[in-house]
């Protein structure tokens, strides 16, 4: 497993900082685990295409969720909690996995590592998910459907301003 990135606030303290490296340090004991940190976009693309599963553990409302949308290009399901707007890009059970939120990290962590094992112990549901992100990805995250729907949204706009 790699981990690829970092913890993301706006608070840029030392107690983040110091967090950070000791999170680093337990996860360093732990067999088959990589912390890789920072990543650029081109080695994410790359990645993306290297890995079976993306965990996306954010629990921040996403406007959308970027890394999300590009895995389903490679055709790498997500497992993601279901906030903000993940769900446009997750499908639950379709293109993804998603997980109801609680307000306890505990309780967070065991739904999330539940949801790993599930996908581990099936890599057909694995590869299914994938197929199907990819084509959720082809037929919606694409230029002309993206488009198609400003056009009717400028449309909406400009009609009911008559």
């Amino acid at each position: 497993m790699y981990i690829a990135g970092g913890i993301h606030t706006t608070n840029k303290s030392n107690d983040n900082i110091i967090y950070e490296e000791k999170l680093r340090n337990k996860i360093a004991k732990i067999n088959n685990v990589k912390v890789i940190g920072y990543v650029s976009h081109d080695e994410l693309k790359s990645m993306l295409n290297k890995i079976d599963i993306l965990l996306f553990p954010s629990l921040w409302d996403e406007p959308f969720g970027l890394v999300p949308a590009e895995a389903t290009m490679a055709s790498t399901p997500t497992i993601a909690f279901s906030v903000g707007a993940l769900p446009e890009v997750v499908i639950h059970n379709e293109t993804g996995v998603l997980i109801k939120k609680s307000r306890y990290d505990l309780i967070n962590a065991r739904r999330l590592s539940s949801e790993i094992y599930k996908c581990l112990d099936n890599p057909m549901v694995i590869r299914k998910l994938g197929i199907n992100a990819r084509t959720k990805c082809v037929n919606e995250f694409n230029w002309h459907v993206y488009m198609q729907k400003l056009l009717k949204i400028y449309k909406k706009i400009t009609d009911n301003n008559e």
